[in-house]
């Protein structure tokens, strides 16, 4: 290939890269790095996005991601497919044209794409390689679930907080006492961390299934619409 045309672009906001082929991109708070997110330039210095986030390269027909933080997951969602959670110091290795990398900070949530130029590998033999675990789709829910889940997600998703709800305040938008809240939740952590999905257990567990919801579109405003009744309404238990 031409090293004048790139194999990829990657862009965040305002900032586009080129992504040529055997190189890479960094990606974090570090000004050091090619592609800032959560830097004190953008407004408010974003603490919970690492200084060195992600390294994105560009091998032949495919695209990875390694997740240089020591700590902050980062989600994949392919356009159209599946959605992955990338842990920390792993590896995913992506073949499909078009995606985004969501990292979650303390005072936004930062979204990269990543267009992959060139002739489209449309082979269903070829599959992403990869570390960073199950697929959403495995996380199957039941109406009484979606909704709970909804409840809980609805403040991230319609800009009302940037905190889930909590049991009470899910429990009041369903007519259930927060211990019912709870109990589904937990049993939707519990089939979380058989899958394999990290960080769902411990005391931040409630708040990482239902940021994990929203980031691989578990949940949506639709589901938001469709399960729950009107604000200031109760729904039925």
């Amino acid at each position: 290939m031409d090293d004048s045309v790139p194999s990829a672009i990657v862009a965040a906001g305002e900032q586009r890269r080129d992504l040529h082929d055997g190189a890479s991109l960094t990606v974090g708070r570090r000004s050091s790095c090619d592609i800032w997110i959560g830097h004190a330039s953008q407004g408010p210095e974003d603490d919970g996005v690492s200084r060195h986030a992600a390294t994105i390269t560009s091998v032949s027909d495919r695209i990875s991601i390694l997740n240089e933080s020591r700590t902050r997951p980062i989600a994949v969602k392919v356009h159209g497919g599946a959605a992955y959670l990338v842990n920390p110091g792993h590896l995913v290795s992506l073949v499909d044209r078009r995606f985004e990398l969501v990292f979650e900070g303390r005072v936004h949530t930062y979204r990269l794409s990543v267009t992959r130029l060139g002739p489209a590998d449309e082979s269903p033999m070829r599959t992403p390689t990869t570390t960073a675990g199950p697929t959403i789709d495995e996380l199957d829910l039941t109406d009484r679930e979606r909704r709970v889940l909804a409840a809980v997600c609805e403040p991230l998703l319609t800009g009302l907080g940037g905190e889930p709800a909590t049991y009470r305040e899910a429990g009041r938008r369903l007519g259930l006492t927060p211990h019912s809240v709870r109990n589904v939740l937990d049993g939707i952590r519990n089939r979380a961390v058989l899958l394999g999905i990290p960080g769902m257990e411990g005391p931040s567990g409630k708040e990482a299934i239902a940021r994990f919801a929203v980031w691989s579109g578990i949940v949506t405003a639709h589901d938001i619409k469709q399960a729950l009744p009107p604000i200031g309404v109760v729904g039925e238990p």
